[in-house]
């Protein structure tokens, strides 16, 4: 075989193995890492719900209720930011942890779980580099309602083993009519938090009808 030959030949060997990664990725690859890490991190923040409901029976009322959801956000922060560093900070793991945090800051903000902590994961995330982050705004009173208002829409979903989708869906669609109320139409909290919702929940959404069972 001729240098000219083999040089062809090797460059064809190398398109196809390229192909044939791209179309099946390999168990270690960081795609597959990042969804079992999200499905993973999904079950961990629903087994708290079940884990509730099993001790309990029901919630017993509305405080113990916003107990567990605290416990089974923070879980789902500290899940993500393991995950990041198993994953070497995918992209889409990334972008989906993001959300989940500024979940978070909004329930620390507005006064739904004062004890949340997050700081590590905004380090891993730089997340006071990305657009929309709200670390760095108040949660005014009427911010607070309707935080205080989405979450309890949320949680009652929750609270009766429902469908984990349609009830962000809820949330999201609960976001998207306070932000269009005139009470918190200027508020820059909700502006922010209700188009990171819109933007990167329906995304969240789209991915799990593509991968069944990674969130639902």
């Amino acid at each position: 075989m001729t240098s000219t030959s083999l040089l062809l030949f090797s460059a064809v060997l190398c398109i196809a193995v390229y192909s044939c990664l791209g179309k099946n990725p390999t168990p270690t690859s960081k795609t597959q890492c990042e969804y079992e890490s999200i499905r993973k991190c999904n079950r961990d923040f629903k087994k708290v719900f079940k884990d509730a409901r099993n001790v309990t029976g029901k919630y017993s009322s509305r405080v113990h209720a916003y107990d567990v959801y605290c416990d089974a956000i923070q879980t789902f922060m500290d899940c993500l930011e393991s995950a990041l560093s198993n994953c070497s900070n995918g992209a889409w793991l990334s972008e989906y942890s993001f959300v989940v945090l500024e979940h978070g800051i909004m329930d620390k903000k507005c006064g739904v779980c004062p004890e949340h902590s997050y700081d590590s994961l905004i380090g891993a995330l730089q997340a006071r580099k990305k657009e929309g982050y709200v670390g760095s705004d108040d949660c005014p009173p009427c911010a607070q309602r309707v935080h205080e208002t989405c979450v309890w829409h949320f949680l009652r979903k929750m609270k009766n083993q429902s469908n984990m989708c349609e009830d962000i869906q809820e949330f999201i669609t609960c976001y998207k009519k306070a932000s269009k109320k005139k009470s918190c139409a200027y508020s820059e909290i909700i502006k922010k938090f209700s188009k990171l919702c819109q933007i990167q929940g329906e995304r969240m959404l789209e991915e799990d009808r593509k991968h069944p069972g990674m969130m639902c």
